[in-house]
């Protein structure tokens, strides 16, 4: 079959260590920290026709789905602001309440798993 292709939208690759031909174990999809294989454990192989079994460029095939933090709950005197989103590498901030300081970091994170730094701060 032959090398299968980029995966549609990168940041991932279809893991071929198990060989390209008719007789290999299926391909599954490798995504980079911080993103997931959607669908879950897609899978592409090579057929007796010598083509894959899907297309691995396309996005129904297999793709990899940058993962999302769950949103931060505001403290009581103050309210965090993700400008960027609440995707792995976007950054909130937050933001005090007149007369209030923070308590702890006033930023945080969303990391590769996914998860939030353990930055948060408390106004």
């Amino acid at each position: 079959c032959g090398a299968p292709g980029s995966v549609s939208g990168g940041n991932g690759s279809w893991d071929v260590s198990g060989g390209t031909t008719y007789t290999s174990v299926a391909v599954p999809l490798s995504c980079s920290p911080g993103y997931d294989e959607v669908p879950s454990s897609a899978t592409v192989t090579c057929t007796s026709a010598g083509t894959w079994s899907a297309d691995p460029t396309n996005s129904a095939t297999g793709q990899c789905q940058i993962q999302t933090c769950a949103g931060l709950s505001n403290p009581a005197a103050g309210s965090w602001s993700c400008p960027s989103g609440t995707d792995v590498g976007d950054t909130c901030t937050l933001s005090c309440n007149t007369g209030y300081s923070a308590n702890g970091a006033t930023s945080t994170s969303c990391m590769a798993g996914p998860a939030w730094d353990g930055n948060e701060g408390t106004g």
